[in-house]
């Protein structure tokens, strides 16, 4: 059986016992609520500023459709003027440098546009890959971002 995340969240809820030791009521409240809104990445997208440069047009305006995001300014500036930007992602698609590349590049998708229907039917509103640099780097494809950004 396989259980959705709402449906672990419920059960570990119910699992607290209210006369058990507070540590560990307190770590399971802490798992719930992980549960609850999803995969710590989320939530620390959702709390820090994302960039987008453009090379043409106004980097501020709020774009639609399929737009990617990164948490390193200095990186959005390659692709010209930025502007910064909060996300609200629900539920992404966390994937390695490797999957990323090979699947959800903008190159990658060119090639395989059938991609994008399939994240939409498994529900995801995105795709996250955090670069494995010293200092955690995001870069975040948002599937509509009429829907996803702040």
């Amino acid at each position: 059986m396989i259980l959705s995340r709402r449906q672990l969240n419920e059960m570990i809820r119910e699992a607290i016992d209210p006369d058990s030791d507070a540590d560990d009521a307190a770590e399971l409240r802490d798992i719930a609520d992980d549960l609850e809104s999803g995969d710590p990445i989320i939530s620390e997208i959702n709390s820090i500023p994302m960039y987008r440069g453009t090379r043409s047009g106004d980097p501020g305006a709020l774009p639609s459709g399929i737009t990617y995001f990164i948490s390193n300014e200095m990186y959005a500036k390659t692709y010209g003027p930025t502007a910064e930007f909060r996300l609200n992602i629900k539920n992404p698609k966390i994937v390695d440098r490797e999957v990323w590349v090979n699947t959800y590049d903008t190159i990658a998708l060119r090639m395989n546009p059938n991609t994008l229907g399939d994240l939409r039917e498994e529900g995801y509103d995105s795709v996250v890959m955090k670069m494995p640099t010293a200092m955690p780097i995001y870069v975040v494809m948002v599937l509509a971002a009429e829907e996803s950004v702040r």
